[in-house]
């Protein structure tokens, strides 16, 4: 028999995802790095969308029985549906192009992939507790904190951590866990600042950013609090370009060269953001010297050649390219009108954190994030949409 304080865990079966982002993937990452191997770039890293098509197996056998029962289906809005249809549309078209690769194309569906995976655990399993995802994300600050410390001290400079192998995904994680930490009433500001020193000791600069905005915009934080916050966060993006030995020169940040490249390319063939340039087509798009060593290596793995979508690794261009502007218009404005509301504060900050990460780094494509960050999504969603808010300014 499951106690009520058994489902809150982290390692209950709903919130086994989690286990597997927060904790598992950077202890495994670890290890290996520890057994000499290097695992930036290498497949020993793709291990995680193997247990994500396992779990997904797993909840498919957990819930085609309960199938015989009527579904609930969501209502989507008018727009919604003409959004979604526009992009079968454009799936359909570009799978049928001449000289279509079927690897680029796969890749710009992995967002489909991660929400099967997240949408059959919790219809099966439920949604992991938010009290499991503040869990997650305390374990993994200390993991980042420690190994800041360790690091450092080994070597006598500020050192960046590594994490699990991409410490802005780690970030991410973190921050993610205080979205639901400061909406939560119930959650000490102790629990609320270990988070955000989580994040700051990644040296995210984007994940510090959209933290530094959350706390600016959150009632439940004094202005006191917002001021030390805001100061902490520039402090850790100082420490970020210290840490990396980089100049404070923006035309050397490799997310910077990214949007130029592709600005670029929006501005000589224009007619391709209406509804994208081919779902995992070559790009009519010149590779920049200063990332043709990240791009070559990262197209040689995959038997390509010439420039595609996925070499742009900030969501809004990976969806500009692939879907055109309506999509991204679509889930820009939900975001924004998320930002705006006041009724639902874990709606609003995971919002500014999705909006703002979004333009570094590919949020619902990748491995260790999507799936957290669509249960989140989810959760924020129930509070906004299906009943009235469990954490709202009222309570604070």
């Amino acid at each position: 028999m499951h106690t009520n304080s058994d489902k809150q865990s982290l390692w209950s079966i709903a919130a086994l995802p989690l286990g597997l982002t927060y904790v598992l993937f950077p202890a495994v990452d670890n290890i290996v790095r520890a057994m000499g191997m290097e695992t930036e770039g290498a497949w020993i890293r793709n291990w995680i969308d193997g247990a994500w098509l396992l779990l997904l197996g797993l909840g498919l056998l957990r819930l085609v029985p309960r199938l015989a029962a009527p579904l609930k289906i969501p209502t989507v809005p008018l727009v919604g549906m003409i959004v979604a249809t526009e992009c079968m549309a454009i799936a359909l078209c570009s799978l049928l192009l001449n000289n279509q690769r079927i690897t680029p194309y796969m890749m710009e569906l992995k967002p489909l992939f991660y929400v099967a995976v997240a949408g059959v655990w919790a219809g099966t399993f439920g949604l992991p507790s938010r009290r499991a995802i503040i869990a997650g994300g305390s374990i993994l600050s200390a993991f980042i904190v420690a190994e800041l410390i360790v690091r450092s001290a080994l070597a006598g400079v500020i050192t960046h951590p590594i994490g699990s192998g991409e410490v802005n995904y780690d970030a991410f994680l973190i921050a993610l866990s205080l979205c639901l930490a400061l909406a939560d009433p119930d959650v000490s500001p102790r629990g609320s600042t270990w988070l955000f020193v989580g994040v700051l000791a990644s040296f995210s600069r984007t994940g510090a950013i959209a933290c530094m905005a959350i706390l600016i915009l959150s009632p439940r934080v004094t202005k006191l609090l917002k001021i030390a916050g805001v100061a902490a966060a520039g402090l850790a993006v100082f420490f970020s370009f210290q840490s990396r030995t980089l100049e404070f020169a923006v035309w050397q940040i490799d997310r910077y060269i990214m949007w130029s490249t592709a600005i670029q390319l929006f501005a000589r063939h224009p007619l391709g953001l209406l509804f994208g340039y081919g779902l995992g087509a070559k790009l009519p798009s010149d590779m920049p010297i200063t990332l043709s060593d990240l791009w070559l290596a990262q197209s040689a793995k995959l038997g390509l050649d010439g420039v595609f979508a996925f070499h742009f690794h900030a969501m809004w261009l990976r969806l500009l390219i692939s879907w055109g502007c309506g999509f991204v218009l679509y889930l820009a404005g939900i975001l924004l009108a998320w930002i705006w509301q006041k009724r639902v504060l874990v709606a609003r900050y995971t919002a500014i954190l999705i909006l703002a990460e979004a333009f570094t780094m590919g949020v619902f494509y990748l491995s260790n994030v999507a799936v957290p960050a669509l249960f989140v999504l989810a959760m924020a969603a129930q509070e906004l949409y299906l009943r009235e808010p469990k954490f709202s300014v009222a309570r604070g």
